[in-house]
């Protein structure tokens, strides 16, 4: 249990950290490649996230929507019902990508500030992080431990959502204890939890190609952004450049006891 919350402690250390830098940067936006007004970028572990100029939580069950008009005081707005099971959320251009326990929801920003159902993608029981970019989803499912025990599905599943309303599924493929992801540019950077942290080419959706596996990073979840990986790890939170793929340079380092 110790552990377990250690490392959700990173990881909210993570989120709080991004939403930090989604409020200092002006046009930052998700890897959709759609921009939106006041959008932010964070973890896809993290359980809130920013986009055109409101605040989205999720708890087990429920969206939660505050307008950031006054970004020193949010202001609640409303409560949107989305299923059981919720885990994570992730800011996807005109779109929120919100991960549960039985898949992943899309909800349209069309209207910022009561966001509505568009699609969904079920699987199995697991936990249930997302990214997308372009026209693709990645979604890593988990077994055992604080996820669903007993049941042994450990694998990445690459979605194809062009059409947005209907997500289908391109390819599963099987992973050791997957954990956290982020996406740049056809790069996929994939959290194995104890087991290190892999970097993927994932242009081709069909093959998943190992670029560089580093059995040292310990890590549960990642943000790339800008040539910088931000990644939570046993001890606390850790910046590398990746400008080269094979050779993560460890920039800083803020300590989680």
């Amino acid at each position: 249990m110790l552990q377990i919350a250690r490392k959700r402690y990173s990881l909210l250390l993570l989120a709080a950290a991004m939403f930090i830098l989604a409020g200092c940067l002006k046009e930052s936006f998700s890897d959709g490649g759609m921009k939106g007004p006041g959008s932010g970028q964070g973890g896809s572990m993290a359980r809130f996230t920013i986009a055109c100029d409101h605040l989205y939580v999720v708890d087990h069950n429920d969206l939660h929507v505050f307008s950031l008009a006054n970004p020193a005081q949010p202001t609640p707005v409303g409560t949107i019902e989305v299923g059981f099971g919720i885990e994570t959320i992730f800011p996807f251009g005109q779109y929120l990508l919100i991960g549960s326990s039985t898949g992943m929801f899309i909800y349209s920003l069309e209207n910022c500030a009561s966001p509505t159902y568009v699609s969904e993608f079920a699987h199995v029981l697991a936990c249930d992080p997302v990214v997308a970019e372009g026209n693709t989803a990645y979604v890593t499912l988990r077994s055992g431990g604080d996820c669903r025990i007993g049941l042994t599905a450990n694998q990445l599943d690459i979605i194809d959502i062009s059409n947005i309303s209907n997500p289908t599924l391109i390819r599963s493929h099987p992973v050791p204890e997957p954990w956290g992801l982020g996406i740049d540019q056809g790069t996929l950077f994939l959290c194995h939890g104890d087991y290190g942290l892999g970097v993927y080419n994932v242009s081709n959706p069909h093959v998943l190609d190992t670029l560089h596996f580093f059995p040292d990073i310990k890590s549960y979840d990642v943000i790339p952004h800008n040539g910088i990986l931000l990644v939570t790890g046993p001890g606390g939170i850790y910046q590398y450049d990746y400008s080269d793929l094979s050779n993560l340079v460890l920039l800083s380092t803020i300590i989680v006891p």
